[in-house]
């Protein structure tokens, strides 16, 4: 098990005025865990849902459930009914986690929802995984089997490039909902023994004060998104409040050079971009520490994977040839939940084929150039038309939808909706944008929309 090893000894978890040690993490893992294994049968559903808010308990929660031999569904804060509905018919949960936020020490009466109901599973090879939903190119998502050792090989892979040691706080100003945020926020800190403080992402206006308590706690290692790290340059004050940063890094989306400049022109540091994906666990290629960068490109690979690039009939390519970016390793996730046929188009021959176009150059570095995929990247997160069409569908007064975008730098794509209405006048419109907003997460909902008979 990931929490049986003798590398969890680290300085422990900041969040506000909360400061949780290693001994105190360990003792509310092991409770929690404890709690779950006496409340849930073993024949019960091996799925635990964690809505995975930015919260001590949150981290607390996702070691908890995979200590108590279960797997950790992990859910978006921001998903709403109609996405619950499709990920539950799936993987239907044997209980559910949803932390009171107010609170740093676990209330199991409101803490954790159990689902008695919950129909009896057989798969007990599905016990211990993380499981992350995405891939939703045909409209509906799929739950990405990420098992222990795929994300520990990442994060070890992480800690051997970054070098961050005992000495170290890391912030990730990321989505704890995300990989992203997951692996380089929480488990690869904790591998290297390191700090880890905690941000609620949510309220951007705060960017102020998360930057004073960089300060405070002498953040070294500081991972997040470009269009936060643009938002930086406007905090006043904020080189001193940085000064203590010694590794920066960006993913999720295309690092625009001015941003990179501008950064680098004020506080004299390089933002490292890479480059990974959910089903690689998901960081898979980076600009190290010390490595020459290239601004258009996302760095090297990980120590953990290879990369190779094919073309269309799966014929290897040459050096800085385009074609489709493949990945191998051990950070490699075991398939798609249910999904066999889907996962064998993904990978094929240990090769995972990432629907991500790119070259490689003759000195190893990676370039993505497009997308072969159906999907867009919105504020970081990915966004893709024909789930949303068919979430949007599901009103019953939508003939049709036409999707469009709008690329930007710093936040990626801005979608606009084209909708058809049966039965069109202002008030059904004001109706139907309310469902929406009830029904479907906000960052996947067009930014503009127009509306027709």
């Amino acid at each position: 098990m990931l929490f049986n090893t003798k590398e969890f000894d680290f300085q422990g978890i900041f969040y506000k005025d909360i400061h949780l040690s290693c001994k105190d993490f360990k003792k509310a893992v092991f409770s929690l865990a404890d709690y779950i294994k006496r409340n849930i049968s073993e024949k019960s559903s091996p799925f635990i849902y964690l809505v995975a808010d930015n919260h001590p308990k949150t981290i607390i929660a996702y070691f908890s459930i995979l200590h108590a031999g279960f797997s950790c569904v992990i859910i978006d804060p921001d998903w709403k009914t109609l996405e619950w509905n499709y990920i539950r018919s799936d993987t239907p949960p044997s209980a559910i986690i949803r932390i009171v936020q107010e609170t740093s020490i676990y209330d199991f009466s409101k803490d954790i929802l159990f689902l008695p109901d919950a129909p009896p599973h057989s798969f007990d090879e599905k016990r211990g995984y993380t499981i992350v939903y995405t891939a939703a190119e045909d409209g509906y998502p799929k739950g990405a089997l990420l098992s222990q050792h795929n994300l520990m090989t990442d994060a070890y892979s992480k800690n051997i490039a970054s070098q961050a040691n005992h000495d170290d706080i890391v912030c990730a100003l990321l989505p704890l909902s995300h990989l992203y945020g997951l692996t380089m926020g929480v488990i690869a800190p904790i591998l290297s023994h390191s700090g880890i403080l905690v941000e609620n992402v949510k309220n951007i206006n705060a960017l102020e004060s998360i930057m004073d308590d960089l300060k405070e706690h002498s953040v070294s290692y500081f991972y997040t998104i470009p269009v936060l790290i643009f938002l930086l340059g406007n905090i006043p004050d904020v080189k001193n409040k940085l000064k203590s940063l010694k590794v920066v890094a960006t993913g999720g989306y295309k690092l625009p050079e001015t941003v990179f400049t501008n950064f680098k022109r004020k506080f004299d540091l390089e933002i490292l971009e890479g480059y990974g994906l959910t089903e690689a666990s998901p960081v898979c290629s980076w600009h190290a520490p010390g490595d020459k960068i290239k601004i258009d490109s996302v760095g090297k690979p990980f120590s953990c994977c290879q990369f190779k690039v094919v073309d269309d009939k799966d014929n290897l390519l040459s050096i800085n040839e385009i074609g489709e970016l493949c990945v191998k390793g051990e950070n490699v996730f075991e398939g798609y939940y249910r999904k066999p046929e889907f996962t064998k188009t993904i990978i094929k021959d240990g090769w995972l084929h990432t629907s991500d176009k790119g070259k490689i150059d003759r000195d190893g570095y990676i370039y993505i150039t497009g997308l072969l995929k159906d999907m867009v990247h919105v504020g970081g997160r990915n966004v893709y038309p024909k789930e949303l069409k068919r979430l949007l569908l599901l009103h019953g007064n939508i003939k049709s939808i036409d999707l469009s975008y709008t690329d930007s730098p710093l936040t990626g794509t801005k979608i606009s909706a084209m909708i058809s209405m049966k039965r069109n006048t202002p008030d059904l419109q004001s109706e139907f944008m309310k469902w929406c907003i009830q029904n479907i997460s906000a960052y996947k909902l067009p930014k503009i929309w127009t509306f027709t008979d």
